[in-house]
């Protein structure tokens, strides 16, 4: 048995991939020393209570290892005896069931060869590991960090975009813990929008497996305020080509030194379809191809209030979003392809947060907080979802085909055109709704509501 690669749920050491035969050397061997009470062992030994409890023969030893991100030192302690010196063997430290994992990774250093202490080369502990979240992200991590140095750097486009985003320390490079920290920032916001009751948890809101089915104004203004917080590379409040996530995206093609959105879409503005250019208007109100958070939430403000045709709940659901395609003239079979595709979608997300949720409540009060969730453990639970999430959404793509593919066997280039069609001309009508005209900046009655 050699190369075992365990992933942390797994419930007996055979149940984790490995391979059947092995080339095993003494620099690969690890194990662990297990003895009840601890007494007379060395080394790091595993009590039948759970506790890791350290001892050791040996002159000036001392011993290093890394744990949640700290150094701990441990050293044995001497006594003189009638002007000589005596070693006595004790307790280096005990750490408590459960602040501690034996898994890959150790630090040790002594003054002595590396085989006086051989006992602990199996002792480490990371807590990533057992935490999905973490651990999956940092597979993520693995993944664009093509070079295997543990940084992202700016080479090509996608990569250059992290580092704006993620780069916290401004060095140029993005580390697995800024990487972390930043995706945890976006779990948190997300926590935060579907916490209606703002209690610091979200059992009550996913208990009934419908927590999508409705969704809260804070819920999008949580994600615009997301969305500014990548584009906005410059920090200047507003997402436009000047932002460094889109250097090297769209070329200067008269060499001026700055980018418009002419030269991004390689047409001028009033050449673009009407609906297109009027959307344009009503999104950027002053035209200088910078989309300011104002700016921004003024529009959510209004299509929100188009939506939300019961304004008293200040959130909006399926029914009221057809209720709007209806004043739009969408025809009624483009209607009920956007229900069946936003009822199966909403509902199947609704369901796998309900499941997760109940899941994450380790200590069964309750409540779920944003901790739990971060620390969420259960990995056969996350790998069961990854199986099965592929074929339940798939059921969906014939939806979203007819949304926008021609149904035709010939002469398809008609057929498509007169979907477009289609299209424009309700996104024509939304823009021609009176309230994209009122003078000044909206601000909706539910912002910030408790």
């Amino acid at each position: 048995m050699d190369d075992v690669k365990c992933q942390g749920y797994e419930e007996k050491l055979t149940d984790c991939q490995y391979a059947s035969y092995d080339d095993c050397e003494a620099s690969e061997a690890a194990g662990v020393v297990c003895e009840d009470g601890g007494s007379g062992a060395t080394g790091g030994v595993l009590t039948s209570d759970g506790e890791l409890l350290f001892s050791r023969d040996g002159r000036g030893l001392k011993i290093n290892f890394h744990l949640n991100g700290t150094n701990f030192d441990f050293k044995v302690n001497f006594t003189s005896v009638d002007g000589g010196e005596e070693e006595s063997e004790k307790s280096l430290a005990r750490l408590e069931a459960g602040d501690f994992c034996l898994v890959q990774g150790y630090t040790v250093s002594s003054r002595y060869d590396s085989n006086d202490y051989d006992e602990l080369l199996a002792l480490s502990c990371d807590a990533c590991s057992e935490q999905a979240t973490c651990s999956y992200a940092k597979k993520l991590f693995n993944e664009v960090d093509w070079r295997g140095d543990g940084e992202i750097q700016e080479k090509g486009s996608f990569h250059k975009m992290i580092v704006a985003v993620g780069d916290a320390n401004r060095d140029r490079v993005v580390d697995f813990d800024e990487w972390f920290t930043k995706l945890k920032s976006y779990v948190t916001a997300a926590f935060e929008a579907l916490d209606e009751n703002k209690d610091g948890s979200i059992l009550d809101e996913s208990k009934e497996g419908n927590i999508l089915t409705s969704i809260p104004y804070q819920f999008f203004e949580e994600l615009l305020d997301q969305t500014f917080d990548f584009f906005d590379s410059n920090n200047d409040g507003a997402i436009s080509l000047e932002d460094e996530i889109f250097f090297d995206t769209f070329r200067d093609r008269n060499g001026d030194g700055k980018i418009t959105l002419s030269e991004a879409l390689g047409t001028n503005l009033i050449s673009l379809p009407a609906p297109i250019y009027n959307f344009y208007n009503k999104l950027d109100r002053d035209t200088d191809e910078r989309l300011t958070k104002a700016e921004a939430l003024d529009f959510l403000s209004k299509l929100f209030t188009l939506i939300n045709a019961d304004d008293s709940d200040c959130k909006i659901d399926v029914d009221e979003l057809l209720q709007l395609l209806d004043e739009l003239e969408v025809p009624w079979d483009y209607q009920l392809a956007v229900k069946m595709l936003l009822d199966q979608e909403l509902t199947l997300v609704s369901h796998l947060l309900k499941n997760l949720v109940e899941r994450a409540d380790k200590d069964e009060d309750g409540e779920v907080t944003i901790e739990e969730i971060l620390t969420f453990g259960d990995f056969e639970f996350i790998e069961s979802t990854i199986q099965a999430v592929p074929y339940l959404v798939s059921p969906a793509l014939p939806g979203i085909s007819y949304l926008v593919t021609p149904r035709c066997s010939r002469d398809c280039r008609e057929a498509g055109e007169a979907i477009v069609a289609m299209w424009f001309t309700a996104l024509q009508h939304l823009m021609e709704k009176p309230i994209f005209y009122s003078a000044g900046e909206a601000t909706h009655s539910c912002t910030n509501a408790e």
